[in-house]
């Protein structure tokens, strides 16, 4: 990781970038961050990142954090990071045979998979999952109670 200096540096010369004409001091980093002038001197003072605040001004600037923390390219990432799929997991909401039920806005938790385990549960290609349980024994042997289920609603042949 660089220097805390350094990020302040590059977080100025962001800032810098967007303003017309003048220097960029700490108390315009400040502003940026969301903190008082006092509150960034103590900070910088003690050496203390503000990871939060630094990590909000990248997510509205569109600004890699690896970049800005330890020189790294979005490119050099996009590989490594495109191996994890999203899934939106819906604990509360379980399959079971019959009639069925069209469910929407319910509560859900996302989740990451790794790439080789949903090599192994769907394939690649789609990434938009959702997971459900399967409750009862209704569907056995195809599908055991207790299981977790991944559904692709941009199937419309289902087989």
């Amino acid at each position: 990781m660089i220097p805390f200096q350094e990020t302040i540096d590059k977080i100025k010369n962001i800032i810098a970038a967007k303003k017309i004409g003048g220097k960029v001091f700490d108390k315009d980093v400040a502003i940026e961050l969301g903190v008082s002038q006092q509150a960034f001197a103590t900070m910088k003072k003690r050496g203390t990142v503000p990871y939060r605040e630094i990590m909000e001004f990248c997510a509205r600037k569109k600004i890699s954090i690896n970049w800005l923390f330890f020189d790294q390219s979005a490119e050099m990432l996009l590989e490594e990071t495109n191996k994890f799929f999203t899934v939106r997991y819906f604990a509360d909401i379980r399959a079971s045979a019959g009639g069925g039920a069209e469910v929407f806005d319910e509560n859900y938790e996302t989740i990451t998979i790794d790439e080789t385990i949903m090599r192994n549960i769907v394939g690649l290609g789609n990434t938009e999952l959702e997971a459900i349980h399967v409750d009862g024994e209704s569907m056995e042997p195809t599908l055991k109670d207790g299981s977790i289920v991944f559904l692709d609603r941009t199937q419309t042949d289902i087989a």
